[in-house]
């Protein structure tokens, strides 16, 4: 997307080798350094969380998927860009995976003008969402988005969050999506939010399966009014001279 300020949105940096040092608060007691953590392969920014926060085995919910299988945890479903994902495989009614980012920043104009929108994009797959629970659809994978009053690594400090958070939900027994699939919001932060996190999960309750792929995350300003409209008046100027040629 252009002017994007999300960090490593591709997913094809990876996180440098060693304990996945985050505070969390998953942690006990709550927002302590994890000391003795998660090694697995990971992109740089991204942390698991849920079932598998802090395990020194090999994930069960939570694979970082790369080109040809690099990290040893699995491939992306073929057609987007780059190979990269972030991979929720949930089959089990015991417990739930999730992905979760650092604190950061949001875009420049946001931040000089609170409660100006902007826009958040990312693609995504899914296979066999189910759930246990009555009704099915009351159970979701989610894509969510959580606004902060600081940014942050979660390693060298902890933000406090602001507000609720803003969910894309994929309901249980919604059928699959097969295809990579583009996903556009408008968001708004909170007055006083300088920064967002991004989650990806297998919840509303432990009872939900399935698997969900995402990749390709953008965070970026709305255009101006006068910028779209300068678009605009050039792509008619380009069209004008294509048809004089």
């Amino acid at each position: 997307m252009p002017g994007n300020v999300w960090p490593n949105p591709d997913l094809s940096v990876p996180a440098a080798p060693g304990v996945d040092q985050v505070y969390s608060y998953y942690n006990v007691p709550f927002y302590t350094p994890n000391a003795t953590g998660d090694t697995n392969p990971r992109p740089d920014g991204w942390h698991r969380g849920g079932s598998d926060f802090g395990v020194t085995t090999t994930p069960s919910f939570c694979f970082y998927n790369t080109p040809g299988n690099i990290a040893g945890e699995g491939t992306a479903p073929p057609g987007n860009s780059d190979g990269y994902a972030l991979e929720v495989s949930d089959s089990s009614t015991g417990g739930y995976g999730e992905w979760f980012s650092d604190w950061n920043s949001l875009p420049a104009a946001v931040l000089a003008n609170p409660g100006q929108p902007f826009q958040f994009r990312f693609f995504y797959e899914d296979n066999n969402v189910a759930s246990t629970a009555k009704p099915e659809n009351s159970d979701q994978f989610r894509v969510s988005a959580y606004f902060g009053d600081a940014t942050g690594s979660d390693v060298l400090n902890a933000p406090n969050q602001l507000g609720p958070s803003t969910d894309f939900i994929i309901p249980a027994g919604s059928g699959n999506v097969s295809t990579w699939t583009e996903v556009d919001e408008t968001l708004i932060a909170p007055i006083n939010a300088a920064s967002m996190r991004i989650t990806i999960d297998s919840g509303g309750s432990s009872a939900a399966t399935g698997d969900i792929w995402v990749s390709d995350i953008s965070v970026a300003s709305v255009p101006e009014p006068t910028c779209i409209a300068g678009i605009a008046a050039g792509s008619m100027l380009m069209l004008a001279r294509r048809r004089r040629a």
